[in-house]
């Protein structure tokens, strides 16, 4: 898939902000990912849990897997509007862009803050980077 290739091109540590509702193609994920979240993982995972669990273990496996999946979206729509937007001066915003933001820079991308939904896994890994050198 190229969307992270393209994402991490079209948004530097330099310019993160969205400058029109056309750019948001490089935020969001594109439909065929959706389709293939729920329909080839969520689901067959579901089915499987309800097979080997019961249907209440299933049921909390999707709801939990949907709920990451739009938070993800939502925030990191979010890391990529304008800072000084309504979205943009929110205290959890800044503080998870400025996380974001550094992952975006070239030379730190493949080694630092990977976990931008929920920094505290790079915490776990010791894979944050703070922003000193």
């Amino acid at each position: 898939m190229t969307h992270t290739p393209s994402h991490h091109g079209f948004y530097t540590h330099e310019a993160m902000a969205a400058e029109s509702p056309r750019d948001y193609y490089m935020v969001l994920f594109p439909p065929v990912l959706i389709v293939f979240f729920f329909g080839l993982f969520a689901l067959p995972v579901g089915l499987g849990l309800a097979w080997l669990a019961t249907a209440n273990v299933a049921r909390l496996f999707v709801a939990t897997a949907v709920g990451y999946f739009l938070t993800y979206e939502w925030l990191h729509f979010a890391y990529h509007q304008p800072p000084d937007g309504f979205i943009g001066r929110r205290w959890l915003v800044r503080r998870l862009r400025a996380h974001h933001t550094l992952h975006h820079d070239v030379e730190r991308m493949q080694k630092w803050n990977f976990n931008i939904t929920f920094p505290i896994c790079d915490a776990l890994f010791g894979t944050t980077h703070r922003g000193e050198d």
